[in-house]
């Protein structure tokens, strides 16, 4: 998994970001393996943000040693500027969801 980009747009009211991080996903197993935007979280300071839910994100297959990119939104506060997305995959049942792959990255201005 790589960070591939990072954009800022506003949202339709003006009031907060819409932050789109555009990803390359690699399976390096023998089966195929599913990754979708819900996923993701990203945390800033004491709150837990998740995905845009009405957003493009990536929810896909990949295939035995391929690649695919896709992108997962969130919307945030325009304060934000910095935080952590992490890779914590959903699970089912009683068991607890455990974060994977911690990014820090930093929000750019908007374009």
């Amino acid at each position: 998994m790589q960070i591939k980009g990072i954009e800022t747009t506003e949202n339709g009211k003006g009031d907060k970001n819409i932050v789109q991080i555009t990803m390359s996903f690699k399976n390096e197993t023998d089966s195929k393996y599913g990754v979708g935007g819900n996923d993701f979280i990203f945390k800033s300071g004491d709150k837990t943000y998740q995905v845009k839910a009405d957003a493009n994100n990536i929810g896909t297959e990949i295939a035995a040693d391929k690649t695919v990119s896709g992108a997962i939104n969130f919307e945030l506060p325009k304060d934000v500027k910095s935080g952590e997305f992490s890779y914590q995959p959903v699970t089912f049942g009683k068991e607890k969801p455990k974060v994977l792959a911690t990014w820090k990255i930093s929000i750019p201005n908007n374009k």
